[in-house]
């Protein structure tokens, strides 16, 4: 069994400040403990359109690119990348801020992957970032997933 390892982290921002205020923000809580391969796995994420912008944390212990899918009429206010090993996101507009942390960049993690440390992950994740989650998923291994108002779910994969 892997367990949740964490450390208080310092969010280093890669974009511009969002105009929307982080409290008000919904936020979605992702976790895998790898993508679709063991190492550098591939994870795409569908966001569909919500009542106002909305907040990811996309977490992993191995390294992830995250390939994030916007429908028009999205709001994606902050994207947050947590995971043992650094992880990578994509499909992002420019404006949108990226705070990354990893144990490779020196500035802790946080991670889950399962019931027990998603929840564990959620409680850190609130504390850190001041924000409160919404919804929540966490599984071993993830290649595809929807986040929409009925929450996260993962897609089959053919």
């Amino acid at each position: 069994m892997f367990l949740l390892l964490w450390a208080m982290i310092t969010p280093i921002s890669s974009g511009v400040i969002a105009e929307t205020s982080e409290s008000s923000l919904d936020l979605y809580v992702l976790g895998v403990y790898e993508g679709h391969t063991h190492k550098y796995g591939k994870v795409t994420v569908f966001v569909a359109p919500q009542n106002r912008p909305i907040a990811l944390l996309l977490t992993a212990y191995e390294s992830v690119e995250w390939q994030i899918e916007l429908e028009p009429g999205a709001e994606i206010a902050t994207v947050y990348l947590n995971g043992y090993h650094e992880q990578m996101v994509s499909g992002l507009p420019s404006h949108i801020p990226i705070r990354s942390s990893s144990s490779n960049q020196g500035t802790g993690y946080l991670y889950g992957h399962d019931n027990s440390s998603c929840f564990k992950l959620i409680a850190k994740a609130e504390h850190l970032y001041g924000l409160r989650a919404r919804q929540h998923l966490c599984q071993f291994r993830g290649t595809a997933f929807v986040v929409d108002g009925n929450g996260i779910r993962p897609l089959p994969i053919d």
